[in-house]
């Protein structure tokens, strides 16, 4: 992927609000390792691919863009995603800025794969962050447990998926959730073999 140049704020701001990560160079013309490393960057921006963008930035000429950031020293690499700094690099370190931007293209592959799995039983991964959230809160407040809390019908979906990366979440929402929906689950979620002796165990 080729590197932009930036020429005004304002492409700077549309340029680091996307979901991608974005890598910036903020460099000088008198900057002797500013010109040592450009080739590097260079070529890193084409071998990492469309996974991640790649931008150059004046800091002479757009000032704004540079006191924004709090640039201090050149060359200086700030890594961004969704308008948020997330990493940067001083100094014309061609290691750290390698590995930097391979941990950014991983990243975005790791996203892109997830992406492509993001609806499962008709619930995209964004609508699940939101009701984890919502779960969350309802474990964090004992006065909502009862039968009418309305995240229970998600917690009992939840629980019937058996998602083991939420484990612990699972058994505390367990815990909270009314005796006869706490059966109503187990029964639905485990085999037969193993229900009779979990539902004993939290019945209780």
């Amino acid at each position: 992927m080729s590197v932009q140049k930036l020429n005004s704020h304002s492409e700077f701001q549309q340029l680091i609000a996307s979901d991608k990560v974005t890598v910036i160079d903020f460099w000088a013309t008198w900057c002797g390792p500013c010109k040592m490393i450009s080739p590097i960057f260079e070529r890193i921006a084409s071998t990492v691919g469309d996974k991640v963008q790649f931008a150059k930035v004046d800091v002479d000429e757009q000032e704004q863009i540079s006191q924004e950031c709090g640039i201090k020293a050149m060359p200086t690499f700030i890594f961004f995603k969704n308008g948020e700094k997330v990493e940067s690099v001083v100094g014309a370190d061609p290691s750290k800025l390698q590995v930097s931007a391979a941990r950014g293209r991983m990243a975005e592959s790791r996203m892109s794969s997830r992406g492509r799995q993001s609806r499962i039983g008709g619930v995209t991964l964004q609508q699940r962050s939101v009701r984890f959230i919502r779960i969350e809160s309802c474990i964090s407040r004992p006065e909502r447990k009862g039968a009418h809390c309305p995240t229970h019908t998600f917690c009992l979906c939840l629980l019937r998926r058996a998602v083991v990366r939420h484990a612990a979440l699972l058994l505390l929402m367990l815990r909270r959730l009314p005796l006869r929906l706490r059966v109503q689950a187990l029964a639905d979620t485990l085999p037969i073999s193993s229900s009779q002796a979990a539902i004993s165990k939290y019945s209780s």
